[in-house]
């Protein structure tokens, strides 16, 4: 198969051999900016992803992938297409797919139909051994799936690039900066609105539930950003852009916690919040995590972190705030919001800024040390 890669910023001749006698030709575009577009023969999908990787790795940021109409120097292969929508699905939605299964109808479905509360960090509630179990392990689904899919198509090397991606830490003090603001900005609008519905808000519960804050690195983030992040969104944006991709992993991210809405001692169940509304607002969140992983080179830890600090600040908000029906339709504005801006600030292609990035091979290396 031929491929095309589009990527924003500048990459030289000389990697042609590296990546297997790929076509290099970088073209200056109207606003100054340079798109490079690769050619190459790869065997399957899996290589595919794995030169992606690469191209990440380089900071390049992916505009396009497209399966090209003929093969590199030869006139005998007959015409491609562009990758088709089934080709994402079956790597994509395989993974929602048994996620969803899982979840729903192994680990939670039998608490969801008998009734049975599993645990609460803020309540103190704390249901048969047994319930804890299935819930945890429920919670854990997207990152176990991530894993076995990943090791079944790409093996020890595809399973070292994902480890490789939770520590990879250096993502940058302005974008360590910017996921402190994404998390805090959107928390102080539902603060306002609680003000504006004429609630007072206790502020101590920010610190009288930090004991809660450790469990929660390992209940969410870590639980789920291998697969959401880590293997869904990766696979959706060699099809769709940016805004598509995220929006697309939001919905079924959503649909995972629609049992949560009816299993007792849950915040969803406990706190009423309702699903439409939760649809929307984690589906504006996960448009941040896309722009947030997307501009620190899929580093799995930025995903980690954000989702930390956002499952943290949700828990404090909804378990304090007295709710009402208007507060629960007007809670997550504030996340709506801050995925417009970026949206409309960022471009809706890429959700990465504009600028041409010389890469030199010592800078691989360095990478891959």
């Amino acid at each position: 198969m031929t491929f095309r890669i589009k990527i924003a910023g500048v990459l030289d001749q000389s990697w042609s051999d590296w990546l297997g006698s790929v076509q290099i030709v970088p073209q200056l575009q109207k606003d100054g900016t340079t798109i490079t577009t690769l050619t190459l023969n790869i065997d399957d999908q899996s290589t595919l992803f794995g030169i992606l990787d690469h191209l990440r790795d380089l900071d390049l940021n992916l505009i396009d992938v497209t399966q090209d109409k003929k093969t590199v120097g030869s006139k005998n292969r007959t015409k491609g297409e562009s990758i088709s929508r089934n080709s994402v699905l079956k790597e994509a939605g395989l993974f929602f797919s048994i996620t969803l299964f899982l979840s729903w109808f192994v680990f939670w479905g039998p608490l969801v139909l008998f009734r049975i509360p599993a645990i609460s960090f803020v309540s103190n509630i704390f249901g048969p051994v047994w319930a804890i179990i299935l819930f945890i392990v429920g919670g854990f689904i997207p990152s176990l799936v991530a894993i076995l899919l990943t090791g079944i198509r790409e093996g020890k090397a595809g399973l070292r690039q994902l480890g490789r991606r939770i520590v990879q830490f250096k993502i940058g003090w302005r974008w360590y900066l910017a996921t402190v603001l994404v998390v805090t900005l959107p928390t102080a609008g539902q603060l306002l609105i609680i003000r504006w519905l004429g609630q007072v808000f206790d502020y101590r519960a920010f610190l009288t539930q930090l004991g809660s804050a450790i469990p929660l690195i390992i209940l969410g983030p870590l639980s789920e950003e291998l697969g959401w992040r880590g293997y869904a969104l990766d696979r959706l944006q060699t099809r769709w852009n940016a805004l598509t991709s995220g929006v697309l992993v939001g919905i079924g991210w959503a649909l995972w916690h629609l049992p949560l809405f009816y299993m007792p001692a849950t915040s969803q169940h406990e706190s009423h919040i309702p699903f439409i509304g939760f649809l929307c607002g984690i589906t504006a969140v996960s448009v941040l995590f896309t722009w947030l992983h997307n501009n620190t080179r899929g580093s799995l830890w930025t995903a980690i972190f954000f989702h930390w600090l956002f499952t943290y600040a949700a828990q404090v908000v909804s378990s304090t705030v007295q709710r009402s029906p208007a507060y629960n339709w007007l809670e997550y504005l504030p996340w709506i919001l801050a995925a417009l801006i970026v949206t409309f600030a960022w471009g809706s292609k890429t959700f990465c800024s504009k600028r041409i990035i010389s890469i030199r091979k010592h800078e691989f290396f360095d990478t891959e040390d």
